[in-house]
């Protein structure tokens, strides 16, 4: 553990800025999801720069208020990520460098697969696109009864081929 705060002390909110300062001078760089425009993450990006480290954002909708703060970084110069590949394309020079000097990271190739997925799955899975999509949509797309949706929906988002989001389900990113 790496902290500049004695043992024992409790998680407080003002703290949180410091820890990471922390966190990000230990990383090759960051990668922001969500955050709003006046948010922790907005923070720990501004230092990751300061820091000279990479900033990668991933944009939303723009009606989402949490997603102005990733266009936000992007309009500032982050890099706009779009899968994973996108880190490894930026910091995969850094990452052999590490793999060279004994890391455990073996190999820089990332590969990103479609689920092959049948039955009640799959046309769940077809009908959930890149934009948030609601179980009662799904219901009248896929002419499946609720409690099934309900239970592919879970499945599918255990498996990590879907997230919730407010409103709905969207797809995991895939290459």
């Amino acid at each position: 553990m790496v902290s500049e705060f004695p043992p024992g002390m409790p998680p407080l909110r003002e703290n949180f800025p410091r820890k990471n300062r922390i966190i990000s001078g230990l990383s090759l760089g960051i990668l922001v999801v969500e955050a709003g425009e006046k948010s922790g993450s907005m923070i720990t990006a501004r230092q990751a720069l300061e820091q000279v480290r990479e900033v990668f954002a991933v944009p939303g909708t723009i009606h989402n208020p949490v997603a102005r703060g990733c266009h936000k970084l992007i309009n500032e110069g982050a890099r706009l990520l779009q899968n994973a590949a996108d880190i490894v394309e930026e910091c995969g020079g850094l990452l052999a460098g590490l793999a060279a000097m004994g890391s455990p990271i073996q190999d820089k190739k990332v590969l990103i697969e479609q689920p092959i997925l049948a039955g009640d799955q799959g046309k769940v899975f077809k009908a959930i696109g890149h934009d948030v999509v609601s179980p009662d949509e799904l219901v009248l797309v896929t002419d499946l009864a609720t409690h099934d949706i309900s239970a592919v929906l879970v499945d599918l988002e255990i498996r990590g081929f879907i997230c919730r989001e407010r409103a709905g389900y969207i797809r995991v990113p895939v290459e």
